[in-house]
């Protein structure tokens, strides 16, 4: 979803703070180079994948229109004339729905111990 709505944003705004350019963690090894610099031991990094179903695209967009995360926060800095052209590339980069649709993500997660519980 997010990928999704970044891709439309940057067809609107080249200068869109894209999440996977300014946000860390997004791509593998990074969370578990965080929790090792932290001098965690037995780091044990995995990705998660999600989905999340959707009754309509209006449903999709609603999310973003309450300003939350970055991309919440980016959508409320542009024109209404913008807004409009941004709804309409995400709508067409998520296939069109004219109905019921799913969208799949994936999380990186870690797990770790403190040297002083590692046993």
């Amino acid at each position: 979803m997010l990928r999704a709505y970044w891709d439309a944003a940057a067809t609107v705004d080249p200068d869109a703070p894209d999440e996977a350019r300014t946000l860390r963690f997004g791509r593998a090894g990074e969370i578990a180079t965080l929790f090792d610099d932290a001098g965690l031991i037995r780091v044990e990094e995995s990705t998660v994948q999600v989905s999340s179903t959707y009754d309509t695209f209006d449903e999709l967009w609603h999310g973003f229109l309450a300003g939350v995360g970055p991309a919440g926060a980016h959508l409320a800095t542009l024109s209404r004339e913008q807004s409009e052209q941004l709804r309409q590339e995400l709508w067409r980069r998520v296939g069109e729905p004219t109905g019921s649709f799913t969208l799949g993500a994936l999380a990186r997660c870690a797990v770790a111990h403190t040297p002083d519980r590692a046993h």
